[in-house]
């Protein structure tokens, strides 16, 4: 089953160790990116970051749509880790139904995004994602430094001055 799901532009990293799978017990981590799930480089990166006996699975959103599915239906507890709100939205789109809260982790400040909160910069189509997830009975946390565990996409957007 998927025990937390989550979009964190690092992807995998040491607060993964530190804190994640400390919080959530894990058999494996499933990460579903189209590039990454491309990039043997980077899986076998994440793989050396996490404890052995943490699986890492990269999937594109595609093959993540059944994959996911039997995940859902599984005795083994997976983390679900998107880079971006993006590929969580076209996962739905596809048909996939969370089971679980979708947390938003850190996302880059960038040219053209808005700031959200400390460490969330969204580009406006990706609050279009998050608005279309919610849209479709996701509940979307931003809960970037595990310090705001209420803090939902709809309380953060009302507070919005665009």
């Amino acid at each position: 089953m998927i025990v937390h799901a989550r979009c964190d532009c690092r992807v995998i990293h040491g607060q993964t160790t530190t804190r994640i799978l400390k919080d959530y017990s894990a058999d494996g981590i499933i990460v579903v990116d189209d590039e990454i799930s491309k990039d043997k480089f980077m899986i076998q990166l994440y793989r050396q970051v996490l404890p052995k006996e943490i699986k890492v699975f990269a999937f594109s959103i595609d093959k993540a749509l059944n994959k996911l599915k039997e995940a859902d239906n599984s005795s083994k507890e997976y983390i679900l880790i998107f880079k971006s709100p993006l590929a969580a939205k076209r996962l739905v789109e596809a048909g996939y139904k969370f089971l679980t809260t979708l947390f938003i982790g850190p996302q880059n400040v960038r040219e053209k995004s808005t700031f959200i909160v400390q460490m969330i910069g969204l580009l406006d189509e990706e609050m279009e994602a998050l608005d279309y997830l919610e849209e479709k009975g996701v509940k979307v946390i931003l809960n970037p430094t595990f310090t705001t565990p209420d803090l939902t996409w709809s309380k953060a957007k009302a507070k919005l001055t665009r």
